[in-house]
This record gives structure tokens, sequence and C-alpha cells, in this order.
């Protein structure tokens, strides 16, 4: 292998780190997204149903909305995952299928440093197979928690709605109460 064949090789290597690199920030700016948007989801649903002025069956149904569409949001994001991890896979793949024209090409058969891009390319993939996954589980449980704490507040504020209806109705009922005895007062005066 001469000079010039070296610093090809060196170059090549350079791009190939060059072109992981824009993948794996690409797959972390989404994750990151990803997470700030389901946490800005929560927080607006949960704020929501604390500041709306309505039944506790029209909470429950938003709550029903609310939770599909969350579902939806989720779905989206995985798939999106999904397609990132296919994406990343098909450029390493693309990169080990250069290497091998490469070496063949200059007909260089060096089956050891096939195998070793191979088996990091495995490690790459099994490595970012398990970060997604990992975000993914963290997404949904994040997800499932503040549903849940969604679920509680409706609760609570059904609670409070039907012990002031309650109150109110007792006080309509005095109020009809004297206003029957009032007339009656009036009827006997006369």
């Amino acid at each position: 292998m001469g000079f010039l064949d070296y610093l090809n090789d060196k170059r090549k290597e350079k791009e190939h780190q060059i072109k992981w690199e824009i993948a794996k920030r690409k797959y972390e700016d989404q994750a990151k997204i990803t997470a700030g948007a389901l946490a800005g989801a929560a927080a607006g649903l949960i704020a929501g149903f604390l500041l709306a002025p309505q039944s506790g069956k029209k909470t429950r149904e938003d709550i029903k909305e609310k939770t599909a569409e969350a579902k939806d949001y989720l779905q989206e994001n995985i798939n999106t995952a999904v397609d990132t991890v296919k994406y990343t896979s098909d450029e390493i793949q693309a990169t080990v299928k250069d290497k091998v024209d490469e070496l063949q090409d200059t007909g260089m058969t060096q089956l050891e440093n096939v195998k070793e891009v191979a088996g990091d390319v495995k490690d790459v993939a099994s490595e970012t197979k398990a970060n997604v996954k990992a975000d993914l589980k963290e997404g949904a449980d994040k997800l499932k928690d503040d549903a849940e704490d969604a679920k509680r507040e409706a609760k609570d504020v059904a609670h409070d709605v039907k012990k002031d209806a309650k109150e109110t109705a007792q006080d309509v009922k005095k109020d009809a109460e004297k206003g029957v005895d009032k007339a009656k007062n009036k009827n006997e005066k006369r």
C-alpha cells in the first residue's frame, strides 16, 4: 500500500465518521424534540382540565379525546424513530458496501478488516436500537403517568363540581322554601 492509498483510506474513514456523527446528532435531536413535545402536551392537557369550566361528563370526554390524541402523537414519534433507525442502518450498510467494494477494487481482500467493520456496524445498530427502545419506553411511561395525573385531577374536579352542585341545590331549596313561606304569610294576611 502506497502513501497515496494510505491518505485515501484515512480520508474515507474521516468521511464515514462525519456521516455517522451527523446521523447520530439527528437522532439525538429528534429524541429531545419528542421528549419536550410529550412534556409540553402533558402540561397543556393538565392545565386545560384544571382551567376548563365544564361538566364532569364533558371533562371525561375531553380526557378520552386527549388520550387518543396523545396515543396518535406517540405512535407518530415511534414511527419517526423507527424511520431514523432504518435510515441510520441504511447509511451504515452503504458505508460497509463502499468499503467492501473499495477493498475488492484495490485487490485487497482483508477479511479481518471487513469483519471488524461488520462488528462495528452490528454494535452501532444494537446501541441505536437500545437507545431508541429506551427513549420510547421513557416517553410511553411519561405519557402514562401524565394520563394518570390528568385522570386524578379530573376526578377531583368532578368531585368538587358535584359538591358545589349539591350545595347550590340546597341553597336554591332553602330560598324556595323561604319564598313559599313568604307567599303563605302574605296570603294569610289578606
